[in-house]
This record gives C-alpha cells, structure tokens and sequence, in this order.
C-alpha cells in the first residue's frame, strides 16, 4: 500500500461512523463585550530629549532590559517627585490674559526635544498613567514619563 492512498473504510466499520452533528450556535459578540487583557502590551509613544535618549539607551545597556522597564523603575521610584514638578507647572500655567477672557495655550516646560520613543506598556500600566496625568494636571502621559526618566537618569535641567 502506497502512503497516498487513503486506508479504505471496511464495510462493517463504515457502518459505525455517525455523520457530526451540527455545533450549537454560539451568540455573536459585539467587540465592545470582548473581554479586556489588562496584560495585553501595546507601544506607546513618548517624548524625550537627546540627552535623555543618550542615558536611557545606556541604562538599558546596563541592566540589559527594555526601554519599558528603565521607565517603569523611574516611574516606580520617582512618581512623588514628578507629581511636585507637574503640580507646580500646571500652577504656573498662564491663564486668561488680564483683558481678554481667551485661555492662554498651555507650554510644556518640562520637556524639551521631541526624539519619540516606544514604550511596551501593557493597559493596565497605561490606565495607571492616565490617572498620573490626571492627579498631576499634566498635558500626556509622554510628560509624566519623560519627567520621571529625566529625574531617574539625572538629564532633568536644574
């Protein structure tokens, strides 16, 4: 018997095999209903300045991890001060000018440059974030980051 040809079917095994019954259906899922995975990663850009860039690939080198995991030890270690440093920006932010009731664009000062870097931060981190950016009065959560990895590398300009 060759290796292609199929096993032929005897006639009494033949007899044994029950056609397959049709599947119960199942109730279509709106993709608003799909279960969230807190663990899911996604990239999530931020901005930084080249000096910070230059200290955040050396300390990746150094630790041998991930961009990710440098912000998440500044972040860790640092979020009480970052949250001092947006506090007082967001105070400091011009307001409405003394005759005219249009609201004054709000300045960054905090960060300067613009290299974008990709963080894999999962959604539960990034929701984490938000409520930063949030409790802080910062502009995004790039900011809050940025502000932290400069304090954590030592870049921040005094």
């Amino acid at each position: 018997m060759s290796s292609l040809t199929p096993p032929s079917l005897d006639s009494e095994a033949a007899g044994d095999v029950k056609p397959a019954e049709p599947a119960a259906p199942t109730p279509a899922m709106d993709v608003d209903d799909a279960p969230v995975d807190v663990d899911a990663v996604e990239n999530m850009p931020i901005y930084i300045d080249s000096a910070t860039l230059t200290a955040l690939k050396a300390e990746k080198g150094r630790i041998g991890g991930t961009y990710a995991e440098v912000a998440e030890v500044a972040l860790d270690e640092q979020i009480g001060e970052v949250g001092e440093i947006l506090r007082q920006g967001s105070a400091k932010s011009p307001q409405a000018g003394a005759f005219s009731s249009l609201p004054k664009r709000r300045k960054s000062p905090q960060i300067r440059g613009g290299i974008q870097v990709q963080l894999r931060f999962t959604k539960a981190q990034r929701d984490w974030l938000d409520e930063k950016v949030a409790e802080f009065g910062a502009p995004s959560r790039s900011v809050v980051v940025a502000v932290a990895l400069q304090i954590h590398l030592g870049t921040r300009p005094k």
